[in-house]
């Protein structure tokens, strides 16, 4: 991502009058290089109220694959029942997608252990699919 262009984001990720150019801003700064000042805009993404903002902050993180990626806030999301099913997905996804590069693996394997827990039909199934796909990583 060029310097220019990543300033132009991380603007762009912090400006609410735009909303549309914030969820783009969130998801697009997944592809820059992985450092915390990046990290700290994509998160600030994942705790909006904005639903579509929350999905791509998913997708942000999952591109970022940051060690400090904060592995309970997208289990808490993937877990919620009222978040839309998309948002639950794209954590679940999101969370796999960072398993292998967060300082603490333990509490991702954890995670999933919890999850596949759960009756199967209180388990969204792509949801489910993650949680397999991390166990068979650790």
């Amino acid at each position: 991502m060029a310097v220019g262009r990543r300033r132009e984001f991380e603007l762009a990720a912090v400006d609410g009058s735009n909303p549309g150019n914030r969820r783009i801003a969130v998801a697009a700064l997944g592809f820059a290089p992985p450092d915390r000042d990046t990290l700290d805009l994509i998160v600030q993404g994942l705790m909006s109220e904005d639903l579509a903002l929350r999905t791509n902050a998913c997708l942000g993180l999952a591109i970022h694959t940051h060690p400090r990626t904060p592995v309970r806030l997208l289990a808490r999301i993937m877990n919620d029942e009222d978040e839309p099913q998309e948002n639950r997905i794209c954590a679940a996804w999101a969370l796999h997608e960072v398993q292998s590069t967060v300082f603490d693996q333990g509490e991702v394997l954890n995670t999933w252990r919890k999850l596949l827990r759960r009756p199967t039909a209180e388990v969204e199934p792509l949801v489910a699919v993650q949680g397999l796909r991390g166990l068979s990583l650790g």
